[in-house]
């Protein structure tokens, strides 16, 4: 497949390029599903206050905090992923990388 401008992907790199694709589309379901769980959580945790339960309420507040804080975690890194797609990958060793390795 051509990019827009003008480099393509090489056999070896589009079987790459379509397996952090699927990545990134999975992350993206999980972002929208710790959205829909962090809504949810909002609502038990002011059911909670309502009720007088200020404990629960806090717990509830706690558990929306880490599970955003994960959450942000996978966002940078799966934009981090995106990033390395483009342009094409190179399957090929820099010399940095060579002696990053050592």
């Amino acid at each position: 497949d051509s990019l827009g401008s003008g480099e393509q992907y090489s056999s070896d790199e589009l079987e790459i390029a379509k397996a952090c694709l699927a990545v990134i589309k999975c992350s993206r379901g999980i972002l929208g599903l710790v959205l829909k769980a962090c809504e949810c959580a909002g609502e038990a945790a002011m059911t909670s206050k309502g009720e007088g339960c200020e404990e629960s309420f806090k717990a509830v507040l706690q558990w929306i905090s880490n599970i955003h804080e994960l959450a942000r975690v996978v966002g940078e890194n799966v934009t981090d992923l995106g990033m390395l797609l483009y342009p094409p990958i190179s399957l090929e060793l820099s010399s940095t990388d060579s002696d990053q390795s050592d």
